[in-house]
């Protein structure tokens, strides 16, 4: 499964095996890394490594960071996780306002109203 958030840091260069990205998930657990496999000396360079390194980072960083949610859609919140009858309670933080859902068997909204 993919993770849903992604996060790259440049990987501290080393004379063995040069620099690269480190890849982490969202629970900041190292997932893998992009290494450099080099076929000309001018690519071993360590200036021209970490200068690429930070390249795919900021680039990795910014792809990721354009699919998080904004911080309106991240202010809905579920109020109330149990099942009330069918009905669930969400906070519309954009809207300022408490909304009623009604779910079908697969957890789909049907019905919403405002809560008086």
């Amino acid at each position: 499964m993919a993770p849903h958030e992604l996060k790259a840091e440049v990987m501290a260069y080393s004379s063995v095996v040069g620099s690269g990205v480190l890849l982490f998930n969202e629970r900041g657990q190292m997932l893998g890394q992009i290494a450099f496999l080099c076929q000309a000396d001018e690519l071993r360079e360590k200036a021209f490594q970490e200068r690429l390194a930070g390249v795919i980072s900021n680039a990795i960083n910014a792809a990721f960071a354009a699919t998080q949610p904004t911080p309106q859609e991240a202010a809905k919140v579920l109020l109330r996780h149990d099942e009330n009858g069918g009905r669930k309670e969400v906070y519309d933080a954009c809207e300022n306002r408490i909304k009623v859902y009604k779910f079908d068997a697969a957890l789909r909204a049907i019905a919403g109203e405002d809560k008086a």
